[in-house]
Parts: C-alpha cells; structure tokens; sequence
C-alpha cells in the first residue's frame, strides 16, 4: 500500500556481548496486517545467520604474549676471564 514505516535499532553492550533492541511501527493507522512483525522477524533471522557466519577472532601477537606463561631468562653463561 506504500503506508511509511519506522524501524528503530539499538545495539548495547551487555557483559561480554552486545543486546540489539528492534522496534517496527506504522506512522499511519494502528494495523498493518502483521507486516512490522515480519519485517522484525526478518530481521532478526538476517543478523543471527550473519553472526553465525562470523569466524572466530584470532587473538593478536600481543594477546597471546599477555596470556601465556612469563617467559624464562636465559641461563647465564660463563664468563672467561
């Protein structure tokens, strides 16, 4: 029918995560025939197919330094004199 809608996205950080927030309306009438509901569903399926996609992060350089055990001095060496 070409009515407007309003889609409002809110990511927020939850924990070690993300929260996303999705909100539909209709700026005209009060049905829309389930379409908002939809459009949400649809939505919703789209990001979590992305985010299974997703490989997981490979820990940088540094990171894996920071984790692993301290590192070990060289044994001394004599010294000639």
């Amino acid at each position: 029918m070409g009515l407007r809608e309003d889609v409002v996205i809110r990511v927020r950080a939850d924990g070690q995560g993300s929260r996303i927030d999705i909100r539909s309306s209709s700026r005209y009438g009060s049905f829309d025939f389930g379409s908002n509901a939809a459009r949400v569903r649809t939505l919703i399926d789209d990001i979590d197919d992305a985010i299974g996609r997703q490989k997981p992060e490979q820990p940088t350089a540094a990171t894996k330094k920071a984790k692993g055990p301290p590192a070990k001095a060289p044994p001394s060496q004599p010294r000639n004199r």
